[in-house]
């Protein structure tokens, strides 16, 4: 009758036969059952190139989660091709921009609006993830009023990225 500890190994013999490159030897050794892995370190660079990817996609998510609302203009500026629509004769809205980009099969919607600066001809930034049906809504109705077509299509997704204007009501 075989000990314990062969019984053990016999297990052990099994479970790591299956494993691919993994092929144990088993000697018996004064009722002791001593199992061998030829490819060790084989197994040890695997799980470390594992934890590795691992580490590298968390930095990497945390980096992603962690963009300032310009870096994320940046972005979405350099990844699509936007859509103008200039207001020339408003007196608070310069232009805004749509942009979509597809990440993962995904597709984002983005709008990025120009506030017209006091006494200047630049103006101040401010992005908003929106509706795919946000850039026709403002399409068909900023030339009567970009400023109702701003409060009524974009402005109410001023939370979702956090990143809109600020107005003192």
């Amino acid at each position: 009758m075989k000990s314990a500890h062969c019984m053990m190994c016999t297990f052990l013999h099994m479970r790591f036969s299956v494993k691919e490159n993994c092929e144990p030897s088993i000697y018996l050794k004064k009722n002791y059952c001593i199992v061998q892995i030829q490819n060790m370190e084989t197994i040890k660079i695997e799980n470390m190139k594992r934890l590795i990817f691992s580490l590298i996609f968390i930095v990497a998510l945390v980096n992603v989660n962690g963009q300032t609302c310009d870096e994320m203009m940046t972005f979405v500026k350099e990844e699509s091709v936007g859509t103008t629509y200039n207001s020339y004769t408003s007196k608070a809205i310069s232009k805004v921009t749509f942009y979509d980009i597809v990440i993962d099969y995904k597709t984002y919607y983005f709008a990025i609006v120009c506030f017209k600066q006091e006494y200047s001809y630049g103006c101040n930034e401010y992005i908003y993830q929106v509706d795919s049906s946000t850039k026709l809504n403002y399409a068909m109705n900023y030339i009567n009023s970009a400023g109702k077509a701003f409060w009524k299509y974009i402005q109410p997704y001023n939370k979702s990225l956090e990143c809109g204007a600020s107005f003192n009501n």
